[in-house]
C-alpha cells in the first residue's frame, strides 16, 4: 500500500512531466466552460438589457393619486422600506418666472425632499439645498447643478438636474422644476419606485392617503410613470425560459468525455501501475491530485469571462453571473472528475496485454 507521500510525489512528478496532460486539459476544458458561460450569459444580458430600459424609462416608477390628500410624511416614509425610493408632489401654487423670459412661466411643482431620487440618476455634482430642474430647462437656459437662476422672485441655485426624456412617460415634467418643501403638508402623488418591482408597492403607496371617499372628490387612482412597457417586466421568468438555459449540462457531457478520453489515453500507464500493486483507489487518488492544476488552470481561464460580464452588468445583477458562472464550472469539473473516475474503472492490469497489443 502505497504512503501518502509517495502519491503526492507521482502526482507531482506526473503533472511537473507532462505525463498528466494538465496544460491540454487546462486549455480544453477551460475553453468549454468558458464558451459555454460566454454564450449563456450573452443571451442573460440580452435580458438584463431589456429590464434596464425598462427601469431607465421610468416604468418601474408607480404613482398613487388623490388631489390634495396623500400624506408627504407617510410618502417619504416608504424610503425606510429596504429597496425603495418614494416621494411625494403637488402643483405649486405658482410658476416661477424667469428674468430672462419675463412674459413666460415654467411650470413648477413642490416636491417632499426626496422626491428628487424617484426620478434616477441625477446631475453627479448634486447640491444639498436648492432646486431640481429638467434637463431640457437647464439646455435652455444654459445651466447646471451649482448654477444660480434669476427668477422674479429673486436669485435661487440649482441642486440637481434630472432627466425626463420623450419615451412614453407622463409629459408634465419634461419640462419644470422642482421646488423642495417640507413633506408635513398634503400632496396630489405618491411617487413610489423599487427593483426588481414588487407587489408590496401598490399596498404601500395606497397607506399614505390621508382621507378617501369625500363629497365631489375623484377616487384614488393607482397607475404608472411610463405605461408603454407594459405594467411588469418579467424578468426571471425570462432568465429562467432562455434557451440557453441547458448549455451548462452539455458543457458538462463535454467536459466528461474530455476527462475520460484524455485519461484513457494513459491506459498502458495506468494498468502498469495496477500491474506493479497499486490499488485502484490509490491510483484514483493520484489522478484526483493530478487533477487540481487542470481544474484550477480551468478556473484562471474561465473567470475573466465572469468579470467581464459582471462588470459589464447592473450591480442589482452581477450576483446572477456570479452565481450561474459558478454553477456552470462546478458541474463541468465534476463531470470530468467522474470522467476520471470511471476511466480509472478499465485500468485493469489483466487489459495490459491488450493495450501493448493494440498500440501503434
Amino acid at each position: 500500500m502505497m504512503r501518502l507521500s509517495s502519491i503526492f510525489s507521482e502526482s507531482f512528478r506526473n503533472v511537473r512531466g507532462g505525463t498528466a496532460h494538465s496544460g491540454q486539459l487546462t486549455l480544453a476544458l477551460g475553453a468549454l466552460i468558458s464558451v459555454v458561460m460566454a454564450v449563456d450569459f450573452i443571451a442573460i444580458a440580452a435580458v438584463t438589457t431589456q429590464a434596464d430600459a425598462f427601469r431607465n424609462a421610468g416604468a418601474s416608477v408607480q404613482i398613487y393619486e388623490s388631489k390634495g390628500q396623500i400624506s408627504g410624511s407617510a410618502c417619504e416614509a416608504l424610503n425606510s422600506v429596504g429597496g425603495y425610493r418614494s416621494g411625494a408632489i403637488r402643483a405649486a401654487p405658482f410658476d416661477l418666472t424667469m428674468l430672462s423670459l419675463p412674459g413666460s412661466t415654467v411650470p413648477t411643482f413642490e416636491v417632499s425632499p426626496q422626491f428628487a431620487d424617484v426620478l434616477g440618476d441625477l446631475d453627479d455634482k448634486r447640491l444639498p439645498l436648492g432646486l431640481t430642474v429638467s434637463a431640457s430647462f437647464a439646455e435652455q437656459f444654459g445651466v447646471g447643478a451649482g448654477s444660480q437662476l434669476q427668477t422674479s422672485d429673486g436669485d435661487t441655485v440649482i441642486a440637481s438636474v434630472y432627466d425626463f426624456p420623450n419615451d412614453g412617460r407622463r409629459s408634465e415634467l419634461s419640462y419644470a422644476v422642482l421646488i423642495p418643501v417640507p413633506a408635513d403638508a398634503p400632496f396630489d402623488e405618491c411617487w413610489g419606485s423599487t427593483w426588481p418591482i414588487s407587489e408590496q408597492m401598490g399596498s404601500l403607496l395606497r397607506s399614505t392617503v390621508l382621507q378617501s371617499g369625500a363629497d365631489g372628490q375623484d377616487p384614488p387612482i393607482l397607475g404608472q410613470l411610463n405605461s408603454s412597457f407594459g405594467a411588469d417586466f418579467p424578468g426571471n421568468a425570462m432568465i429562467e425560459k432562455r434557451s440557453t438555459q441547458y448549455l451548462p449540462i452539455f458543457g458538462a457531457i463535454f467536459g466528461f468525455i474530455i476527462a475520460f478520453v484524455a485519461t484513457r489515453i494513459r491506459g498502458i500507464e495506468l494498468a502498469s501501475a495496477r500491474h506493479s500493486g497499486v490499488g485502484a483507489f490509490e491510483l484514483w487518488s493520484i489522478l484526483m491530485i493530478e487533477s487540481t492544476a487542470w481544474i484550477l488552470g480551468s478556473a484562471a481561464f474561465s473567470t475573466p469571462v465572469i468579470a467581464y460580464f459582471q462588470n459589464s452588468a447592473a450591480v442589482v445583477d452581477r450576483p446572477l453571473f456570479l452565481q450561474l458562472g459558478a454553477t456552470t464550472f462546478g458541474i463541468a469539473t465534476c463531470a470530468a472528475l467522474l470522467g476520471v473516475t470511471g476511466s480509472v474503472l478499465f485500468s485493469d492490469e489483466r487489459r495490459l496485454f491488450g493495450l501493448f497489443k493494440s498500440r501503434r
